[in-house]
Order: structure tokens, then sequence, then C-alpha cells
């Protein structure tokens, strides 16, 4: 409608990133390997100490795998700062994530007026909202590892960014550096999976590439 103002111009396309070849990428060429060593994986969650208490609790959750990623990530952050191993990898998370609905303003909400989307956006924040308060009733300490800002953030970080894998014969969900830089993008021209025998996490071209061509996972 004419009458309602624009969005405004902080629109987080700021933090959208892309990877491109910088020469031709025949067929079948592995473009990406990631030691094991620097993948946080869903069993990294669940050894923490938060992620040990909702093991052994009853606790229902609204995404289990996403939400020890998340644990993880926001435990390690705060406990470890930046003598965690992983600290270099968060320094270049984005920060706002302001280009996702659920950190839309009120006024940039409005352009759905009348839309189902409107619901969409309201579930999913309840649902991130319920999870953080289950886990903080659980965990009188939690607030003081992560607020629910914080929880909101790594939500969104971790389920645009995970890889499910099977690893050494385990089915998992993982947070891969770099790796998750590439954007995705169907039908797919690359393939990943976690290579048993190299102990890496592969992205692999399905197609040739020319030079300057985005590549996509």
């Amino acid at each position: 409608s004419p009458s309602l103002p624009l969005p405004p111009s902080d629109d987080g396309s700021s933090e959208m990133r892309s990877v491109h070849a910088t020469a031709a990428i025949p067929p079948q060429t592995t473009v990406v390997s990631i030691p094991k060593r620097c993948l946080i994986t869903v069993e990294m969650g669940q050894a923490t100490p938060i992620g040990r208490k909702i093991l052994s609790s009853s606790l229902e959750l609204d995404a289990p795998k996403h939400i020890f990623l998340m644990i993880y990530l926001l435990w390690d952050r705060k406990v470890r700062g930046p003598s965690s191993f992983f600290h270099p990898y968060y320094a270049i998370l984005p920060a706002s994530l302001r280009n996702m609905p659920v950190f839309w303003t009120a006024d940039e909400l409005r352009h759905l007026r009348g839309s189902h989307l409107l619901r969409q956006i309201r579930d999913r924040i309840d649902a991130i909202d319920d999870d953080y308060r289950a886990i903080c009733s659980l965990c009188p300490e939690f607030p003081a590892v992560a607020s629910r800002d914080d929880f909101r953030w790594a939500r969104m970080i971790v389920c645009s960014r995970n890889f499910g894998l099977l690893v050494d014969g385990r089915r998992t969900s993982a947070l891969v550096p770099h790796a998750d830089m590439l954007n995705h993008r169907r039908p797919r021209e690359t393939k990943w999976t976690f290579d048993d025998e190299t102990q890496c996490f592969t992205i692999t071209t399905l197609r040739g590439m020319e030079a300057g061509e985005q590549v996509y996972d």
C-alpha cells in the first residue's frame, strides 16, 4: 500500500555472504574439505553441563538436534570466550540476522497484513521462546549463558546453517565452519557428505563451473 512507509534500509543484506570460484572447476571436484575436529556436532552440545541435564530430563523441545547445537554454540561462546577453539568462527557469524522474519520490526511486519505468514512467524517465535523458558526452568544457570534474544539468534544460526550428516555410522547434525558460507540452490549443483576415510566433511561439484561463478551447496 502507498500509505505504508518503506522498510528501513538496514534490511540485513550487509550480512549476506556467497562463495565464488576463482578458476574453472571440473565436475566431481572436491571444493571443500573440513576436518572433523572443526565440526560442531549434536553430541558436543549433549556433552555440555546443560546438554547433559536436558538429556537426563523428560523435556520435550521443538527441535532437539537444533537445540543441542545451539547449546554448544551459546555455552562455548560464554564459558570459553576468546580461548575457545571455535572463537574465530563465532567472530564471523552474522551478528543480527535482520533478514530473517523472526527479527523483523513491527513496522516491517505491517507489510504482511492480511497474510498467513504473520501467524507462521508468530508461531515460530512462540516455539523458540517456549523452548527457552523450558530450558531455563530445568537449568536455572542458563539465563547467565544466554538471554532470550541470544537464544533466538542461535536458533536462526543453526536452522539456516546446519548440515545433516552420517559421521562414523551415526546420524547427526553439524555446524561446519566455512562450508556454511555457501548459499543453497535447487536443483543441487554440489553434494556434501562426511568422508569416513579422510575424516572430513566434503563438498563435491556435480557439474563444471566457470571462474567467477557462485558455488552453492
